[in-house]
């Protein structure tokens, strides 16, 4: 896939280094914040939890003090020790949508962001929106082990997902219309696993339906854009490294967030 194509080409060092996992829908954001500005940067995986004794991924989080032993400039970048950060000649940046933002004042390329404060802050909203109605149900929907509550979750999901497309605007296809912007990049990445990781573990299905035209139009546009298409890794390999979070045993801190 494009995603491992793009992360073997972008191994070379750079003075921009982006921390990042292939997995993560957070460091996926960055990387097509990265891809869209045109900017020349290293691409450095960070592998975030314990391997077992074939080298795979036991799911079992590693400690931020590990991760200082094992990525000591990845955690001078993000205290936290969590996925995305970026280097630039002394200059640390953590949080995924701060990285973003970063990347866009500090780097020339296509905007991400309008130039008029309203919309602006409209883009800001709808982010903030998503960040509360929309992305808390996948991860809920996805570690529930009861019917009752994947359910609610769903349910939650469906209506978040439609609230969020009827604030798009109509000329389309992407959130501002012509514009490729911070709103598609922030969402794009967990509409992706909804649709993948999802489907594959809750049978979860989003309406052809009149009512989610608009965000299926917005899709159509969003996959194929390059800067996102750039960092599609293999899908099955995405579901299953979500087995963890179906199953209830993640110890992410993601995970610890939206365990019900």
């Amino acid at each position: 896939m494009a995603g491992e194509a793009m992360i073997a080409r972008r191994g070379e060092e750079k003075a921009l280094k982006l921390y990042s996992s292939w997995f993560c829908p957070y460091a996926q954001r960055a990387w097509i914040a990265a891809e869209e500005k045109g900017v020349d940067y290293q691409y450095i995986e960070i592998t975030p939890y314990e391997q077992g004794p074939n080298g795979e991924d036991t799911k079992i989080a590693l400690s931020v003090g590990e991760k200082r032993k094992r990525y000591p400039a990845f955690v001078e970048a993000s205290p936290r020790g969590l996925v995305p950060a970026v280097e630039f000649y002394g200059v640390r940046v953590a949080d995924s949508l701060v990285v973003v933002e970063y990347l866009e004042e500090a780097f020339a390329g296509p905007p991400l962001m309008p130039r008029e404060p309203a919309r602006r802050a409209w883009v800001r909203q709808w982010t903030a929106f998503a960040g509360d109605k929309i992305i808390p149900f996948y991860y809920k929907m996805l570690m529930a082990q009861e019917e009752p509550g994947r359910q609610d979750a769903k349910d939650a999901l469906l209506l978040g997902l439609k609230e969020w497309s009827s604030a798009m605007s109509g000329e389309g296809p992407f959130f501002l219309g012509s514009e490729f912007s911070f709103a598609d990049i922030a969402v794009g990445p967990w509409f992706q696993r909804i649709l993948t990781v999802s489907k594959a573990y809750r049978d979860f299905h989003i309406p052809t339906t009149t009512e989610y035209a608009r965000l299926w139009t917005w899709w159509a546009a969003v996959k194929v854009r390059e800067s996102f298409a750039h960092t599609i890794v293999d899908e099955e390999r995405l579901v299953q490294n979500y087995s963890g979070y179906a199953d209830n045993s993640a110890t992410s801190t993601e995970a610890k967030k939206h365990r019900l």
